[in-house]
């Protein structure tokens, strides 16, 4: 099926006792011109798992994971604390309402 086509990818879907207990996804935005730098530190920091350039009001949007919540308010520290950085937007989920990563990866390529 892969040869064919019908089969273009794979995915994982992280169970619950993979997922550390708090999420936040955190919108930052950079100075003019310290972009590269910026990247290159939060590349740096351990929690998070996901780095997205972005386009509008912010540059960048990290997913940030860790177990407890005093573990999550250090690593917001410390991003917050980054040179360069001017502002960030920190929002914490509270549950996932829907997950349609398959359903859109098979809409996708119809």
């Amino acid at each position: 099926m892969e040869r064919s086509g019908m089969i273009a990818g794979y995915t994982v879907q992280l169970g619950s006792s993979a997922r550390s207990a708090f999420q936040a996804h955190v919108s930052i935005k950079v100075e003019p011109g310290a972009q590269s730098d910026v990247e290159y530190e939060l590349a740096a920091v351990p929690a998070i798992f996901e780095l997205y350039g972005v386009c509008g009001e912010f540059d960048f949007i990290a997913v940030v994971y860790a177990s407890v919540a005093n573990e999550l308010e250090l690593y917001l520290d410390k991003i917050r604390k980054i040179r360069g950085i001017k502002e960030t937007v920190s929002s914490i989920i509270l549950s996932r309402k829907v997950c349609n990563a398959l359903a859109s990866v098979s809409r996708h390529n119809e």
